[in-house]
């Protein structure tokens, strides 16, 4: 199957499952306030993130350590980008 006929098929799929929702009645319901559940789960996904970003940094001065010169280019890179997005935002 060529990629023209997997596009045209999910273009009538897409065009189909329009139409269905266009027909039938949408639900005259008003959106109800974040349940407790909801706030559990993200203040879980919110500490989850946070774990990744604890380990990442704990294993930061390892790699600094195995790939100094890496980590020297790419110091100087972040410094430039910083001093160019400084020297536009501050024109003098």
């Amino acid at each position: 199957m060529s990629l023209e006929n997997k596009i045209a098929l999910l273009r009538a799929e897409i065009n189909a499952t329009a139409r269905s929702t266009s027909s039938r009645e949408l639900p005259s319901e008003v959106p109800q306030a974040p349940t407790a559940s909801v706030e559990n789960r993200d203040q879980q996904e919110i500490e989850s993130l946070i774990k990744l970003i604890n380990d990442a940094l704990d294993e930061l001065p390892k790699e600094i350590e195995k790939y100094p010169r890496l980590t020297a280019i790419g110091a100087f890179g972040v410094g430039l980008a910083f001093g160019v997005i400084l020297d536009r935002r501050f024109q003098w």
